[in-house]
């Protein structure tokens, strides 16, 4: 005898989540050329100041030099003196002037 009919009994179960890390490929592995340039140096010459200008006081020895020139000390003059008139005289009067 059953007491009971056979029935359904629905049991609702949720659905369970959990949060994972996973590691995924995303690109596969490749090659690449890298071309490298080696450093280059190169010279150059620069002025550079190695003492600031300055300003400095020289003492200039003076110089001498011997120089000739002809002065007029006395003017030319015309003077009479007694014993020429009498010398002009007496010439005059022996050549026959007088």
């Amino acid at each position: 005898m059953l007491s009971k009919e056979a029935g359904k009994n629905v049991k609702v179960i949720p659905a369970k989540y959990e949060t994972r890390t996973e590691r995924v490929l995303s690109k596969e592995e490749g090659k690449r050329i890298v071309i490298v340039s080696p450093s280059k140096y190169e010279t150059r010459t620069e002025t550079v100041e190695v003492i600031a200008p300055s300003t400095r006081i020289e003492a200039i020895p003076a110089r001498y030099k011997t120089e000739t020139e002809t002065v007029m000390v006395e003017a030319a003059s015309t003077k009479w003196i007694k014993q020429c008139v009498k010398l002009l005289i007496l010439t005059t009067v022996w050549s026959g002037v007088l």
